[in-house]
Order: C-alpha cells, then sequence, then structure tokens
C-alpha cells in the first residue's frame, strides 16, 4: 500500500519521461534540472492515521523477537574486512564489473552498520566504497556518480552523528562529482535521492526543519519514480535493486518521520512511523534491522508524546528484535534501551528500570566510554540510582549532567532545573531535609520559569520531583509551607492538556494576526533550538574528536536564538496577558484566591498520588485546611469504578438492569476525602473543586453527607432515594479547571444583546446513518413494561482500530435541543442544526458570538478513543454524508479557534469519563478550550445519559434562569437536580412509573467554570 501511494502520486507527473524507460539502457538522458522539477512538485501522501490502539500493530512482529540469535548478518565480518583491506592495498585481482559489485556491498554493509547504531563503521564502509570507485575509476562517467552517492551517504552518516562540519563538506564534494549524463533514469533518481537525503538531514540538524520536510519529499520523490522504472523489469537485477530502493524509501521516511516530530506534528510522525514499520517487511535484506530501528523510532515519538506504557511496550518489542539479530551490543539497541528504561521508571516500574540499565552496562562492558558519552548524564537514570539508594552513582552522573548542560546550553534551562530538582530529592530521600529545601524551591522557580521548553522526554521527573517537595513541606506542616505547598500543587494539575494548549497555541491566536505571528515565531525558534540541542548532543556524545570540535559551531549559534525565543515570549505575555494564562497559568496564594471568592464561596482542591490523596480547603474568610488520607491512585481508582456501576452500568433493557447505587460506599468516600476539611467549606453555599485523576470520573454532588441509606421505594421505582442527604441538597457544586480559574472568571460580564440559544445535535456519523435517518426513526422512550433506554457512547476501547463511523448514532438528542430552544425562546428553524447540519464547518464558518448559550448534543471524545486522536474533541457529521470540509472532529485545537460570547456551552451526550482515567483531562481540556474561545460556564455529562431525564433537567435548568436572570448558574443546577429529586419521574396514563431519584438521572451533569 506504501508503495502504490507513492508511485500513483509519480504517475501522472513523470509518466512522459519514464516512459519507454524500462530497461537500463533503453532511454535517453535525463538532467538534473528536469528531475528535480518534477520531484519538487511531488506530494507526499498524507500519513494513514494511526490507529488508537498500539497493540494491534506491534502483534504482527511479535514472531520477529522469537528467533534466536545466531545466523545473522553482522556489521563487519571478517571476511567482508579483510576483503576490503585487500583492496585499499591496492591489489589488482578485481576487473571493473567486480569492483562495481564490492563497492555496492560496501554501500550495504554501511546501511546494516548505520541500522545497529554503528556510525563510525558506516562512515568506514563508505570510505572504502569511496576508495573502490578512485581505484577502478578508469574515466568511465558512472563512476564520478557513484562517487557521488557515496559522498552522500557519508554525509547522512555524519550529520545524523552531529558532524555537521564534515557532513557539509562531504556533501559539496558529492556536488562536484555529480553527473548529468547517466543513461539510466533509475541511476539518476538513486543518485538524487542520495543528495536530497543527505540535505534534508544536514538541514534538520540545523533546525531549519520546514526546509528539511521538503527535502526528504523530494527524496521520496525520487525513489518512488525509480520503484516505477522498475516496474515491468524482469531482469535477473530488477528484484535485488527493488528491495535496495524500499530500504532507502524506510530510511528517508523514518528521518521525515523525526522531523515532524521535531515541528510538534506528533500525529504525524507516529503515522508515518508505523505505516514505514508496515512497510519494512518488503524489504527482506535486513529486514529485521529494519524493523528494530524503525520501531525503536516509533517508541521515541510516543515517548515524546508522555505515552509512557505504549512508548514502554513499542521499546520493549524493539529490543526483543535488536537481540534476536545479534546487535545487543549497537548504539541503537542501547537507545532503545534507554527509552525503555524511561517508560519503566514513568510507570513505576523501578526494580525493572534498574535491570534494563545492568543489561546495557553488561553489552558495554568492553567500551564503557562510549556508553558514557551517550548517555553518562541521563537523568532518568540518576533518578533510578536515587530510588536504589545509590547515591554515590547519582551524584556523579548529576555533576556530569550538570556540567554538559551549562557547557552546551548555558545557564536558566528547564534541564538544569530538573538536575537541581533531583539533587533536592535525593537529599529529601537520604534524610538531610534542610538541604533539600532551598534545592527544591529553586527548582519550583526555575520550572515556572521555563515552562513550555522541557525536554519531553524527561517531563514526566517534574511530578516526582515535586511529589518529594510537597512531602517534605507537609511533614513541616507549618502555615507557611503548607501555603506553599497548596501553591506548588497547583502547578501539577492537568499536565496533558497544558502540554496540547501549549502544541495548539496558533490556533488560541487565529482570530488575531498579530497573536498568530508571534506565536508562529515563538514556536519556530522553539523548534529550531530543540534540533540544534540534539545536534550538540549527537556530536558532543560521539566518540569522534572530529564530530566534538565542529560542535562548537553548533554551540555558538544558540545563545542568540534562546535570547529572541524570551523576548518574543515576554512579548507575547505583555500584549496579550489572556493568552499568557491560558498557556503559562499562575498559581495564586491563598490570600489571592479568598479575594477573588464569592462571599459565599470555598474552594477544595483534591490531588492523589500513587501513595496518599492529598486534599486542600481554603474558605472565602480563615485559614487553609489540609489533609493527607492513605487513599492512593490504585485505591482511589476502585472506589470510583465501585460508585460508578451504579450511574454507568453499561447496556441495559429494562429498569430493573440499573443496579442499586451504593450509598454506603459513597459515604465512606465522602467521609475520607471531604469530611476531614469540612470545616473550611460546611458553611458556604457554593463549593468550588478542583480534581484530577480518578476522582475526575466522579460528580462530587452524589456523594452522601451522612450514613443514612436508601429509604422504601413505596409505589414508585427509586423514590427511595429522595431520602438519602446528597451534598447536592446543599451546595452548588462547580468544578474548576484549575485553581487560577477563580481569577479568571472573576467579575466577568457580558451586557451584550445576544440571542438566547444555538444548537448542534444529533449528527451522522457515516453514509449509513444518514440512509437510515430517511427512514421514520422511533425515539427512545419508556413504556408501561419499564423498558429503558440510555444514550449510546462509542463502544472503542475494545478495538485496534476505530474511526469516525464507528460512533453509535444520537437520534434522541433532538428532542433535547427542541426543548431547550423552547424554554429559551430561541427559533428553532434558525438556530438548530440537527443531522447533516451539525457538521464541523458550520460550527467553524459560522458567527457564534451573538448567542448566549451555545449546545453540542453529541459524543465527547478523548484521547484514544478513535484512531489519531490525542486530544479531547466533540464527534460532528462525518464530512463525507454531510458535503461538508474537515474530519467530523471538533477538537480543542479547533475550539481554541472559535469567537463566543456565551453564558453557558452545553455538552450534551458527552461522555468524557474514560475508563483510562483521562475523563477530568478531557473535562479540563474542553473546558479551557471553550473558556478561552469566549464561554463563562461548560455544562458536561460523565455518562450516558436518560434522554427524558436529561429533557427534564436541561429545561428546567434554562427555564429557571429565563425566570431570575441573577440566579447563579450552579445554584439553577442544583435546584434543578433537586426537582428531578423530589419530584420528578417517568409517567404514562398519569402514572409515575419510576421517580429520576436514582442518580443515574439526575448526577451526570457537571458545571465547569464559572458558577456564578
Amino acid at each position: 500500500m506504501f508503495a502504490k501511494a507513492y508511485i500513483g502520486a509519480a504517475i501522472l507527473l513523470a509518466s512522459a519521461l519514464i516512459s519507454g524507460c524500462q530497461t537500463s539502457g533503453s532511454s535517453s538522458a535525463i538532467s538534473k534540472e528536469e528531475a528535480l522539477k518534477i520531484a519538487v512538485e511531488f506530494q507526499a501522501a498524507s500519513p494513514v492515521v494511526a490507529a488508537r490502539s498500539i497493540d494491534g500493530f506491534l502483534g504482527k512482529f511479535e514472531i520477529l523477537a522469537k528467533w534466536p540469535c545466531g545466523n545473522s548478518v553482522q556489521d563487519t565480518p571478517s571476511s567482508r574486512r579483510e576483503m576490503f583491506k585487500k583492496i585499499i592495498a591496492g591489489l589488482p585481482e578485481y576487473n571493473n564489473q567486480r569492483g562495481i559489485t564490492k563497492q555496492t556491498e560496501a554501500q550495504d554493509g554501511a546501511t546494516n552498520a548505520f541500522l545497529r547504531g554503528n556510525v563510525s563503521n558506516a562512515v568506514e564502509y563508505t570510505d572504502w566504497a569511496i576508495t573502490t570507485v578512485r581505484r577502478y575509476n578508469f574515466g568511465s562517467n558512472p563512476w564520478t556518480g557513484y562517487h557521488a552517492i557515496h559522498s552522500y551517504q557519508q554525509a547522512f552518516y555524519l550529520a545524523y552523528a552531529g558532524d555537521l562540519e564534515r557532513a557539509e563538506s562531504l556533501y559539496f564534494d558529492g556536488t562536484a562529482y555529480s553527473t548529468e549524463r547517466w543513461q539510466d533514469p533509475r541511476n539518476v533518481y538513486w543518485l538524487y535521492a542520495h543528495q536530497y537525503m543527505a540535505d534534508g538531514a544536514i538541514k534538520r540538524q540545523n533546525g531549519r526543519l520546514d526546509a528539511a520536510e521538503l527535502s526528504f519529499n523530494t527524496a521520496l520523490g525520487f525513489l518512488a519514480r525509480a520503484m516505477q522504472v522498475f516496474e515491468g523489469d524482469n531482469s535477473r537485477f530488477a528484484g535485488w535493486w527493488t528491495r535496495r530502493y524500499r530500504g532507502k524509501i524506510l530510511l528517508v521516511k523514518s528521518e521525515l518521520g523525526l522531523t515532524l516530530l521535531a515541528q510538534g506534528r506528533e500525529a504525524e510522525a507516529e503515522a508515518l512511523l508505523r505505516d514505514t514499520v508496515n512497510f519494512s517487511g518488503l524489504v527482506e535484506m535486513d529486514s529485521k534491522l529494519y524493523i528494530a530501528f524503525l520501531i525503536g523510532r516509533v517508541s521515541e515519538v510516543l515517548s515524546a508524546q508522555n505515552r509512557h506504557l505504549d512508548a514502554f511496550k513499542t521499546a520493549s518489542l524493539a529490543k526483543r528484535i535488536y537481540s534476536s539479530v545479534c546487535a545487543d551490543g549497537g548504539l541503537s539497541s542501547a537507545e532503545v534501551r534507554e527509552r525503555l528504561a524511561r517508560a519503566q521508571l514513568a510507570l513505576g516500574n523501578f526494580d525493572d528500570a534498574k535491570n534494563t540499565y545492568a543489561e546495557m552496562d553488561k553489552y558495554f562492558e568492553a567500551d564503557k566510554r562510549l556508553l558514557n558519552l551517550k548517555f553518562g548524564d541521563s537523568l532518568a537514570r540518576a533518578f533510578n540510582e536515587i530510588l536504589s539508594g545509590d547515591y554515590s552513582e547519582a551524584s556523579k552522573r548529576l555533576d556530569l549532567a550538570l556540567n554538559r548542560t551549562i557547557e552546551r546550553f548555558g545557564k536558566g534551562t528547564s534541564r538544569q532545573a530538573l538536575i537541581i530538582g533531583l539533587r533536592g530529592l535525593m537529599q529529601a530521600t537520604k534524610g538531610e531535609t534542610e538541604a533539600a529545601r532551598p534545592l527544591f524551591e529553586q527548582a519550583m522557580v526555575e520550572f515556572y520559569q521555563t515552562q513550555g521548553q522541557a525536554d519531553s522526554r524527561d517531563d514526566w521527573l517534574k511530578k516526582y520531583i515535586t511529589d518529594g517537595y510537597l512531602d517534605l513541606l507537609q511533614k513541616g506542616g507549618s502555615p507557611d509551607d503548607l501555603s506553599k505547598a497548596f501553591e506548588i500543587a497547583q502547578t501539577l494539575e492537568n499536565g496533558k492538556v497544558q502540554q496540547a494548549l501549549r502544541q495548539n497555541a496558533a490556533r488560541a491566536g487565529a482570530n488575531n494576526p498579530e497573536l498568530a505571528d508571534l506565536i508562529r515565531q515563538e514556536q519556530d525558534l522553539g523548534q529550531q533550538i530543540d534540533a540544534l540541542r540534539r545536534t550538540l548532543n549527537s556530536a558532543l556524545s560521539s566518540a569522534d574528536s572530529k564530530a566534538q570540535a565542529s560542535a562548537e559551531k553548533v554551540k555558538a549559534s544558540l545563545p542568540a536564538l534562546f535570547q529572541a525565543r524570551q523576548e518574543l515570549a515576554a512579548d507575547i505575555a505583555n500584549k496579550f496577558p489572556e493568552f499568557d494564562e491560558l498557556i503559562n497559568p499562575r498559581p495564586l496564594t491563598v490570600a489571592k484566591l479568598q479575594s477573588h471568592l464569592p462571599s459565599n464561596g470555598a474552594v477544595v482542591v483534591v490531588r492523589t498520588t500513587d501513595s496518599a490523596t492529598q486534599v486542600w480547603a481554603v474558605p472565602k474568610q480563615g485559614d487553609l485546611i489540609f489533609k493527607t488520607i492513605p487513599i492512593g491512585r490504585i485505591e482511589l481508582n476502585e472506589t470510583v469504578k465501585e460508585i460508578r456501576r451504579a450511574v454507568d452500568p453499561g447496556a441495559i433493557a429494562s429498569l430493573g438492569d440499573i443496579p442499586a447505587f451504593d450509598t454506603a460506599t459513597a459515604y465512606e468516600l465522602y467521609n475520607a476525602l471531604l469530611a476531614p476539611v469540612s470545616k473550611a467549606w460546611k458553611q458556604s453555599r457554593s463549593l468550588y473543586v478542583v480534581t484530577q485523576g480518578p476522582l475526575g470520573q466522579l460528580p462530587l454532588s452524589l456523594l452522601p453527607t451522612t450514613p443514612n441509606s436508601k429509604g422504601d421505594d413505596g409505589n414508585v421505582l427509586f423514590a427511595g432515594y429522595r431520602n438519602v442527604n446528597w451534598l447536592a441538597n446543599s451546595h452548588a457544586v462547580t468544578v474548576l479547571p484549575s485553581v487560577g480559574a477563580v481569577a479568571t472568571f472573576s467579575g466577568q460580564t457580558s451586557t451584550a444583546k445576544r440571542r438566547p440559544f444555538v444548537g448542534f445535535g444529533d449528527p451522522f456519523f457515516s453514509g449509513g446513518q444518514a440512509l437510515a435517518a430517511t427512514k421514520p426513526v422511533e425515539v427512545a422512550q419508556n413504556t408501561q413494561t419499564r423498558s429503558v433506554t440510555l444514550r449510546s457512547k462509542p463502544q472503542t476501547r475494545s478495538v485496534n482500530s476505530a474511526d469516525l463511523a464507528m460512533l453509535p448514532r444520537l437520534p434522541d438528542t433532538r428532542p433535547e435541543l427542541q426543548g431547550i430552544a423552547r424554554s429559551l425562546g430561541a427559533n428553532q428553524a434558525t438556530d438548530l442544526y440537527l443531522g447533516l447540519r451539525a457538521n464541523e464547518q458550520q460550527v467553524k464558518t459560522m458567527d457564534l458570538r451573538p448567542y448566549k448559550v451555545i449546545a453540542f448534543a453529541t459524543h465527547g471524545l478523548v484521547p484514544g478513543d478513535l484512531n489519531g486522536l490525542h486530544q479531547p474533541a466533540l464527534a460532528l457529521s462525518a464530512p463525507g454524508p454531510s458535503k461538508s470540509e474537515g474530519d467530523g472532529l471538533l477538537t480543542m485545537a479547533e475550539i481554541l479557534g472559535l469567537r463566543l460570547n456565551a453564558d453557558w456551552a452545553v455538552l450534551s451526550a458527552c461522555n468524557t469519563a474514560a475508563a483510562d482515567g483521562e475523563g477530568a483531562e478531557a473535562i479540563s481540556g474542553l473546558g479551557r478550550a471553550f473558556f478561552y474561545a469566549g464561554a463563562r460556564a461548560l455544562l458536561v455529562s460523565s455518562w450516558p445519559v436518560h434522554s427524558g431525564a436529561t429533557t427534564e433537567l436541561t429545561t428546567t435548568l434554562f427555564g429557571l434562569q429565563a425566570k431570575d436572570r441573577t440566579l447563579a448558574r450552579a445554584e439553577a443546577l442544583r435546584q434543578a437536580r433537586q426537582h428531578l429529586i423530589r419530584n420528578a419521574g417517568y409517567q404514562a396514563d398519569g402514572k409515575m412509573l419510576f421517580a429520576y431519584a436514582h442518580p443515574i438521572f439526575w448526577a451526570p451533569f457537571t458545571i465547569v467554570g464559572d458558577g456564578r
């Protein structure tokens, strides 16, 4: 499929050129200008979006890891080395044709060595190839072409190693030997493919990422044309050459993938590399090496996305395949082991990481110097040594890391902050509290100053460092320590959301050209700095002294880039403070937070670690109260799952399938988390909650505040739940995406004259759904037989690959939106967009500023629900049946570019509480995107809802606000819930069949944002 995509793109552009050129001697010459004109027109096929599950992708290659080492081709077999020694010594036993064969073997040997991570051996092989070319050059023109190819190939290897000076020299050496008179277009394409491959590598290492991307795509264009020429060639060499071309395509695509990654295009990079791995089996020559090499690069992309479990699985497989081809001693295998250990540490598998590092030491026992050059300053390994109590080795490693960091990049970098923080963690682990405190404090300051610039590979270390400092402060217990701990805890909120917001910052500035331009400049500088850092690290970590010497030029260019980026960031912060707050939220002191709270408000912040849950409560007046509860993330997650079983039971057919709500377990959770700090919030009517992790999947309003259980139902099913003292009875609860949001929403009002409502719902996710909609559809209703239907939710987590068409339609969202429209007095003909009209293009192109309430009655998706989805999104009608632009997903990045002036954004039917615990992040991500776009509050659902109850709740809520415009949003929701609990239910023939008092009916909706 891969080859056909590239070949198909080339056929129309190159058919006139290559017709009649099917064999090596049957065509006229092609000039470089003619070939380049065609190549630059080549557009690489868009990568197929990566399937959401990494497991199905890896499963196809598991068998390769089971083959034993023993019969694989080594990168420097003695017979091959002896042969090249004879050539270099000048023995005249090889004729001209034999020389061509041997220089080709040298080229293949170089590729083999490169895949194993032995760049110096790869360079040596290309030296042999060049020597062979020079020795057997009898003035025949093809030899100069071969010389150029080997020069470009060597330039590529040296650029990869960071030796840019020698790489550029060899690149220009290659251009001097290029020929425009080669008759066979395959040779011309092969020559120019190497030229642009080397050019791309040099530009990428120089930080010129856009230019590098173009060069790699141009190289792929030449290779695609060469593959097209070979189609129909039945000569005995055609298959052999085709495999070599395919191998070169793999290398170019892997370089292109890393270029996309450096540009912050992680999803594209992952899709491209995964597609490349799938194609690697067609290479045959060294195919297992290609696969291991490419899977290792996939793990790097996953690591950059902080997808640590996926990175672990991928790096583990790559390591085992390297072992199966006897390549454990190569640097490529060592790099994979470093990624594997990093993932193990991020996942908390500390002993496994220690064993992985021990394996690295074993295979590099004979060359510890090389291992130290490449990985001696590994912060992940220093952290592992701290946990293992090996403080002496950790101290040496941190010293080396600090010296290298300052030498290469200067002071005040994010990496330096991590090193200082690890020193503080080491002192705290040793029990030296007073020595640890100033180190932690310095690290926290630098974390804030360098946020958004951290090396994504080691960004996970911040959590462990910050946890260590929080533990130290909490053990101190003084009011100052607890206040400081409260500020620090805010910096850990919603890490994935913060990362995604930074990545999509340009979208947030789309409506202001000056801001968008500043953002783009700042991001481009950041990408260039990151690329040059990698080049510098490669050069200075090389065993080649020439590479280290050439690194000084790269090093000299960095200070000016750092300065320029700092000035741009300062300019953005001064001119656009709201945007700066979006991507760099400031932690609030307790006093500052209290100044922004309403008179009847209090804030509760809950944060869960592996071993405990921390709870802060801040009243409008009075002292902060803090408690640590010995309930870790795993235990809390199980408790939340137990409580959710009654409100998210999965497929049900009748009322009898709805489980009884476990009031006892729910009260135990309340008693453990909220009761110990109740003195700070109990007297308030408005409760603002900030949660993360497992608790983000559970609306706290459904927790009972007393141990009384459900009463007798009597004649109405579920009526007994009216006796439970829910938190919803006494407090209006609002979820905040961050503590700082209290200040953001403080005093926000809108006096503009606006229309009441616009709604988007019941989208069609496939052509089949659109066709079925032409037939009568029965909206889900309860009957006298007491059947009940909850809205369908995505069932994509159990499959390896999932796309938009797999989402179930939600026809019962129509009457809900129609009911809200009626209660708000909206024009249903002009303000409701249902079915095919509920599409992405409609949302993104219409003016949404005139509406007070905007509603999306559709699926809310979280990362991993669909292929290639790595940020929260709303699902809208598929572009095919709706004849609209886009992909049918309104992502967080795209919401950032909307312009709203809405009191409410309602996300009905959105199941944002994912099974993997990302629900809180999804709510926060969608919420902050809508807030930046101009909404003041978000109404979201945490599980599939009952249509009748949802329509009753939303119409009651907006009816209350329509009657009393001074009524706070959170209070309106509380009163609407009270109505459902005490009075509402499903009726038939004038008789109530069941009450809406069970939390499955009244509790799914939560206000996120400004509840006032």
